[in-house]
């Protein structure tokens, strides 16, 4: 008979205590002391093991999550330099940091259609990311049932042209889904100012700042709107930059999610929250601690300081601005233990 193995739902603790009782450990260790020893280091190694596994997890999500990155990034980027080119018209009509036709630009279809593309990318990566590494995350499987699971996922990975377009249109419709619930709740959210909202009034503080230096207003009109998009192009990095660190942290876990249930089953599924970037926020340490001692149903909410969040970077619930912006953390989602 097997020793026995620490189970994902049981602290060591009660691992310790139904080793210790075990017929095969009482047969083969009928001392106390030594029976504890082994059982002790039964423990250990699998603490040690899923501690290794779970960096490997996250740092093999941080390195997909940097190349997403560079992919969302000229998407976000065109976003705000098309609509300042915009403005820069309107500018030369009129040419005031109140122009009433600044209101219309950025509009919530375009931030729709930006967000789509990025979900749509970057979703589809993690949603075959996670189908290629998916037993990592088999907790607890026979032999026969890893063998089943491995051969579908090995035969989606081996797919005709037709058969990538299927997964890649489930994917869309999964991905477009949620960016719309994000954008819709970005221009609505009272902990979060609308990506609009930032950028128009990134737009008229450069327009008033330029506006105040007496050597700026002794310019013509085209030097003036060369001065003026200099500075935007540099706004325009930095809040393309901002945009995506959120959303693709987002657009990943909910592809990873996707994956998950395409998988295993959406029934079959507890997830976990896996801290990581440089700079880990407290309640992330914490939700990290938390769940992975206590994973939950792949459909319930994780709560992270005062927030509730599906997955990292999630907003579906209402989660604050803190929680959310420039989170690199991951939710990985599992077959469930019996």
């Amino acid at each position: 008979m097997p020793l026995p193995k620490p189970r994902p739902t049981e602290n060591g603790n009660q691992f310790i205590n139904r080793c210790m009782l075990d017929d095969t450990m009482q047969s083969e260790y009928p001392r106390r002391n030594q029976r504890y020893a082994v059982c002790n280091s039964l423990l250990t190694k699998k603490t040690l093991e899923k501690k290794q596994n779970k960096r490997r997890i996250s740092n093999e999500f941080s390195n997909q999550i940097k190349i997403a990155q560079k992919k969302n990034y000229p998407i976000a980027y065109n976003f705000y330099l098309k609509n300042f080119e915009k403005a820069m018209d309107m500018y030369r009509n009129q040419d005031s940091a109140m122009n009433p036709n600044f209101n219309t630009l950025f509009k919530e279809e375009e931030l729709l259609l930006t967000y789509k593309q990025m979900y749509r990318q970057t979703g589809l990566r993690f949603y075959l990311w996670y189908r290629k590494h998916f037993n990592l995350f088999v907790d607890k499987a026979s032999k026969i049932e890893i063998e089943r699971l491995l051969q579908r996922v090995e035969r989606g990975q081996k797919l005709t042209p037709r058969e990538m377009q299927t997964l890649k249109d489930t994917v869309i419709i999964g991905m477009d889904r949620y960016a719309t619930e994000r954008a819709n709740y970005l221009a609505t959210a009272k902990e979060v100012t609308a990506i609009n909202g930032i950028a128009i009034e990134t737009l008229q503080k450069v327009i008033t700042e330029l506006t105040l230096n007496e050597e700026f207003m002794t310019l013509g009109l085209e030097p003036r709107v060369k001065e003026i998009m200099k500075r935007l192009k540099f706004k325009a990095r930095w809040m393309a930059r901002r945009v995506v660190q959120t959303e693709t942290t987002a657009a990943a876990n909910n592809g990873i999610s996707l994956s998950a249930e395409n998988i295993f089953g959406k029934d079959n599924l507890s997830k976990q929250w896996i801290a990581g970037g440089a700079n880990i926020r407290d309640t992330h340490a914490i939700a990290s601690s938390k769940y992975q001692k206590t994973p939950i149903e792949s459909d319930k909410p994780y709560m992270v300081g005062s927030s509730l969040l599906m997955f990292p970077s999630d907003t579906s619930l209402g989660a604050m601005a803190k929680e959310v912006v420039n989170c690199k953390c991951v939710s990985i989602p599992f077959v469930k233990a019996d």
